[in-house]
């Protein structure tokens, strides 16, 4: 009898409740789970209770369903840029957009190598110098070749190595010798010879042992026969030396 009194109160207190949601104008749903609300309101409360937990337990399942299927998703992100691309770039769709030219993107990433090099020379210098130690065969081919393939070139790099060891602040660039041998002609500055690759060289007026400069001034055009019979004379005292053996 106790529990058929304490139904029917129940059974007052729902139909209240029922009759003040339908006054309110809401929608009343006979199976509680069913309405949006209530599952939104416990959602709420639950994520307010093991929010921490629940964001971990969503984490670790989207880490193992993207390295399940990742292919798939991968696949699909392709299919889905080409399908949208022309939505997502507008009026550049087909241009290349590129904020440098060919040319600058070459002298930016050269600029970068030469910090590079300057902040970490000593290490570099010291790792060139052991490889060159241990493989010396190696390496000699390698001049060799790069002799043979620009031979102007690697003479013109020999002077600037030699006048680094020497002191030597000024030295002419490759361009300034090639315009020193159109301004003589392809000519030897002491016999008059035609200066070819094989026989052209590059000599001081006055030697760099008795005080002369890399200069351009003090530089002129050679064949390698006066070249090497000058010595260490000057270029008055080459000459007046030159005459008294050709005569």
């Amino acid at each position: 009898m106790l529990r058929r009194l304490e139904f029917v109160s129940l059974r007052r207190v729902f139909r209240a409740e029922l009759e003040s949601k339908e006054d309110s104008g809401h929608i009343y749903c006979s199976m509680p789970y069913k309405d949006k609300a209530v599952r939104n309101a416990r959602a709420r409360q639950k994520r307010a209770i093991h929010g921490d937990a629940i964001r971990e337990y969503h984490r670790l399942y989207q880490r193992k369903y993207r390295a399940k299927h990742l292919s798939k998703l991968r696949a699909y992100q392709r299919e889905w840029a080409i399908a949208q691309r022309r939505k997502i770039r507008g009026e550049n769709f087909g241009k290349r957009k590129r904020k440098k030219t060919d040319r600058e993107i070459r002298q930016t990433r050269l600029a970068r190598k030469r910090r590079y090099h300057y902040r970490h020379r000593e290490r570099i210098n010291v790792g060139k110098r052991q490889k060159r130690t241990d493989n010396p065969e190696k390496f000699r081919g390698i001049d060799r070749l790069r002799y043979w393939l620009d031979p102007e070139k690697r003479r013109h790099q020999s002077r600037v190595a030699r006048a680094k060891r020497t002191g030597q602040s000024c030295y002419i660039s490759l361009e300034d010798w090639k315009a020193l041998l159109v301004r003589f002609d392809f000519r030897c500055a002491y016999c008059g010879t035609e200066i070819t690759k094989r026989n052209r060289s590059l000599d001081h007026r006055v030697p760099l042992v008795r005080g002369g400069t890399n200069d351009i001034s003090n530089l002129v055009p050679s064949c390698l026969r006066c070249n090497q019979q000058k010595h260490s004379m000057t270029a008055e005292e080459f000459l007046i030396y030159f005459e008294a053996n050709s005569l």
